[in-house]
């Protein structure tokens, strides 16, 4: 089995600014590298964000970070919940001096099947 935890810095759908998911689909299309998400397999979605930060244009919520998982059979049996910052209250989104890093923790526990 391999892990695959990486900061892509890339969304796993087109952006805003129109450009696709390339780095996200080589690693999880089945004719590729066949990666699995993590979150995907345990919520069939990524989650809203890993990211969620305030810029001059106002905030920026993307999908940056991910655990890949290959070759194995695995369960999800547990994830990290990601906190959920206000836009009302630009103190709760990061990074902050509760929370220094402009991503969030995310962390899958896996049991082999």
């Amino acid at each position: 089995p391999v892990l695959l935890l990486c900061d892509l810095n890339a969304n796993p759908v087109e952006n805003k600014k129109g450009y696709a998911p390339l780095c996200y689909n080589a690693i999880t299309d089945e004719k590729g590298l066949a990666y699995k998400s993590a979150h995907v397999l345990a919520n069939g979605q990524e989650p809203s964000y890993t990211t969620y930060k305030l810029r001059q244009h106002g905030t920026d919520k993307h999908v940056l970070d991910y655990i890949f998982i290959k070759d194995g059979q695995w369960n999800v049996t547990q994830l990290l919940s990601i906190p959920t910052p206000s836009d009302k209250d630009q103190s709760s989104l990061i990074p902050n001096w509760h929370y220094p890093s402009d991503h969030f923790s995310i962390f899958a526990q896996l049991t082999w099947k």
